[in-house]
């Protein structure tokens, strides 16, 4: 216990550290606590990550090897009576990676690695039996609270809901589905879901964007007003036009983007502190920050769902996507919706 608490101060200290150098406090935390377990590494592991290898198949007649990416695993079955996490599958079996290093980028290229294989196995079975692995180094025990149903009076909830026209009651419950589909059970420790979350929040964020436009559409501008707005644009830029003027007169003038649609839904649900919430979809500093640009590269499969360092930064960003569909739903339909984003920022801010 001693241990374990002397290990807790040094993730702490290391986290405040982290903090003052521009973190943020999740971000901070996430990054002091996959270093402390990478300080903890076995010895009898030595220069090769352990991993689970699971899945609902038979285990193979030999051990498997590929050498072209350091890999191997055990044919002998993991008994569920002997492993430290219960994975809830057929069959589990022992793996190992080699790594050039126990750094962070090290167990990085070894995660890499591993869903190569597990990856190219699904897709020898067209993706019948997903094939996963866990290992305690780069996978978080996830949590939570358990809640009594009667905790809560939602009944006004429900009732404010019915009252909604069917063509909103359908977006709103269809981001309802996504806030509920997307988080792992408590017993379902061995996945991290935080890129799945990521996405269904996203996806959420999207529909009660059109269930705000349809309850406080966008002024609509007749086709006059439009070709107006395009002769004074062309008499700023003396008739001449750049790739991207064309592309800006589409998305502002032509049909509004979708970054137009979203900050007008966020100025009619946020008000004043629309500004905050526009901030962090779109513009947070640097730019790769932005809600937007985290959903376009999990889109285009720039983030990695298995890499510690990348679901670090990937898990604050939730939390500000987390805020805003919360906050966004609050407007919609009564219920106890967490603190504005702005008082948010400024408890993170006084840390």
């Amino acid at each position: 216990m001693a241990t374990d608490d002397a290990q807790a101060d040094d993730v702490f200290v290391r986290a405040k550290a982290l903090q003052s150098s521009g973190l943020s406090w999740s971000h901070a935390w996430g990054v002091a606590a996959l270093e402390q377990r990478l300080l903890s590494w076995p010895a009898e592991w030595e220069d090769r990550l352990h991993i689970l290898v699971y899945g609902d198949f038979e285990a193979p007649s030999t051990s498997l090897n590929y050498p072209t990416l350091g890999i191997s695993i055990s044919q002998e079955q993991v008994l569920r009576s002997s492993n430290s996490i219960d994975l809830n599958a057929r069959t589990t079996l022992k793996g190992t990676i080699t790594i050039s290093e126990r750094t962070v980028a090290g167990v990085s290229d070894a995660i890499a690695r591993a869903n190569v294989v597990c990856g190219i196995l699904t897709l020898a079975d067209w993706g019948n039996n997903p094939v996963r692995w866990w290992c305690w180094i780069t996978h978080l025990r996830g949590g939570g609270t358990l809640v009594a149903l009667d905790a809560h009076d939602v009944a006004p909830t429900v009732s404010a809901f019915a009252t909604l026209p069917l063509n909103i009651q359908r977006k709103v419950a269809t981001a309802l589905y996504w806030i509920r589909e997307s988080r792992n059970l408590m017993n379902e420790v061995s996945r991290d879901d935080t890129v799945r979350t990521f996405a269904a929040y996203w996806n959420a964020f999207e529909c009660l964007i059109d269930a705000v436009l349809l309850i406080r559409p966008l002024a609509r501008t007749n086709d006059a007003a439009k070709q107006a707005a395009i002769d004074e644009y062309l008499r700023g830029s003396n008739g001449r036009l750049t790739l991207a003027q064309v592309r800006h007169l589409y998305h502002s003038v032509a049909d509004p983007a979708f970054s137009v649609r979203a900050k007008h839904a966020l100025e009619v649900c946020f008000g004043p502190a629309a500004s905050l919430y526009i901030n962090e979809v779109f513009y947070a500093q640097p730019r790769s920050m932005s809600l937007s640009r985290f959903r376009n590269a999990i889109a285009h499969g720039f983030i990695d769902a298995e890499d510690p360092e990348q679901l670090i930064v990937l898990n604050d960003r939730t939390t500000m996507l987390w805020r805003t569909v919360w906050g966004m739903f609050g407007r919609i339909i009564p219920f106890a919706a967490p603190a504005d984003l702005g008082s948010a920022l400024e408890r993170q801010a006084a840390e």
